[in-house]
């Protein structure tokens, strides 16, 4: 009985100290255009001795799939640790990365895991073009979400602005030549999300998610 309430006693602290946590998760380069390498940075912290651990991930079109098993300790010490996910330059498109982190005993290699694992999701998107971008461009489309119906407002056009609305594969849906500062478009979309570029003079003035709904 006594080594059965010992094991149970151990059992309950390891699991109580494991609960690790996604702290936070971004991209490099916080703007990437389709010329630029990715790495994806998931910083967690664990609230035991120890926490290593290597990442693992799949790519299913725009949908990122990560997960990563940390090995905990016994000692009640804080513990960080940053896993990464480095992708190719991907094509114009609004991406979705979920992670998924586990915590297993000793190692490694660890037990598998004792408790619940935590997931976050992360949502970034991939500009079409590399062309210099405009330094502090403001614009706007409203209304978002939208019926498909646009105004364009905070732009000064130049000799060749243009709005270039993308379908997240990347494919190019619709362009507009941009002459007025208020301009307005019946875009005749279905319902989705899609991604508005401005450009102007060569050089992109920024990109915009833009939900249509019916």
């Amino acid at each position: 009985m006594k080594k059965i309430f010992t094991l149970f006693f151990a059992l309950s602290a390891f699991t109580g100290i494991q609960a690790q946590h996604i702290d936070s998760m971004v991209v490099s380069p916080a703007n990437p255009t389709t010329a630029d390498p990715l790495s994806i940075y998931i910083y967690h912290f664990f609230p035991n001795s120890n926490c290593e651990g290597t990442a693992q991930w799949s790519q299913n079109g725009n949908m990122i799939y990560g997960n990563a098993l940390h090995c905990q300790g016994m000692l009640s010490a804080i513990c960080y640790d940053t896993d990464t996910i480095t992708l190719p330059p991907q094509p114009v498109g609004t991406y979705i990365v979920i992670f998924t982190l586990d915590a297993g005993f000793g190692g490694p290699p660890c037990s598998p895991p004792f408790v619940s694992n935590d997931t976050d999701t992360l949502i970034f998107t991939v500009g079409p073009t590399s062309v210099p971008e405009i330094a502090n461009a403001q614009f706007s489309l409203s209304p978002n979400p939208s019926d498909g119906n646009l105004q364009l407002k905070g732009v000064t056009p130049g000799s060749d602005t243009r709005l270039r609305i993308f379908a997240n594969d990347g494919r190019l849906l619709r362009e507009y030549a941009v002459r007025n500062e208020n301009e307005t478009f019946d875009t005749a979309l279905p319902p989705g999300l899609y991604l508005a570029e401005l450009s102007s003079d060569g050089q992109r003035a920024g990109t915009r998610k833009l939900l249509i709904t019916h």
